[in-house]
């Protein structure tokens, strides 16, 4: 995967590194803010911030470096910046050791204070996803690497800039989360186009069709004609939009992958 960015790599591990960094001595202020610096108070406000921390930990390692999102690597970066956490929070407590009554209320302000880190987490995921274009794509595979759509729209996104090195390693992390086989096989068909291989490229488009309308039989959807997508390497081979598909042969048996269902 050399063909793609550094950033892509590295940025959601510094993201979880950098939550993990900064938010205990924020919180810890907060909390005298509040007038919460009790023990039990800090203890819970700790606790809950690890755990989203420990969130942003686990997509540390995306699909382009490990196999399984919750393997030992991710679950091992989850432990470290939660470990991350519970340090921070220990020393600056140990340094603003506060004699506030152990009230309540200072329970129920650490545990809305602590919140956040779990609530950022989340809005990260779910206000990033399914991303419509490349701009969205970018900050997705960032914040949350393991979505085959967010993969797919960079990778159209470098053909589009004439780099068809990085968007084949794209196409391959997004095959790796189960990209449906038919967005695959356009790119691919694209890509193949791009080169030169006006002939493989018809070949894999075709395919791309076969393959497009076996996944919507297999949801049980209606099948409709048009959609088409404007690809130049295409165009340039002859393949258009207004072109009429070849006639099959009744006599023969359909393709065996025309009617697999998508793996």
């Amino acid at each position: 995967m050399s063909a793609l960015p550094l950033s892509e790599l590295l940025t959601p591990g510094l993201v979880a590194l950098g939550f993990a960094l900064a938010w205990p001595p924020l919180a810890s202020r907060l909390l005298g803010v509040m007038r919460a610096r009790s023990r039990r108070a800090v203890i819970l406000c700790a606790v809950v911030s690890a755990i989203g921390v420990a969130w942003f930990g686990s997509r540390t390692l995306g699909p382009s470096l490990v196999d399984a999102r919750w393997g030992l690597g991710n679950l091992a970066a989850a432990a470290g910046v939660a470990a991350v956490v519970a340090a921070g929070f220990t020393r600056h407590w140990k340094k603003r050791r506060g004699q506030d009554p152990k009230s309540g209320l200072a329970l129920v302000l650490a545990l809305l204070l602590g919140a956040c880190m779990p609530l950022c987490a989340l809005a990260s995921d779910v206000l990033t996803r399914e991303p419509e274009d490349a701009a969205s794509a970018w900050w997705r595979v960032r914040l949350e690497p393991w979505d085959a759509g967010a993969w797919r729209e960079l990778a159209w996104a470098s053909r589009h800039r004439e780099d068809p090195e990085r968007a084949r390693a794209r196409l391959a992390v997004a095959r790796r989360l189960d990209l449906a086989p038919s967005d695959a096989t356009e790119l691919e068909a694209e890509l193949v186009a791009y080169e030169g291989d006006c002939e493989g490229a018809r070949t894999l488009f075709e395919r791309s069709l076969h393959e497009r309308a076996a996944e919507v039989i297999t949801r049980n959807e209606r099948l409709e004609l048009g959609g088409w997508r404007l690809m130049p390497g295409l165009v340039a081979c002859g393949i258009t939009p207004g072109e009429e598909p070849e006639e099959p042969d009744p006599a023969a048996a359909p393709p065996d992958d025309a009617l697999a269902a998508p793996r």
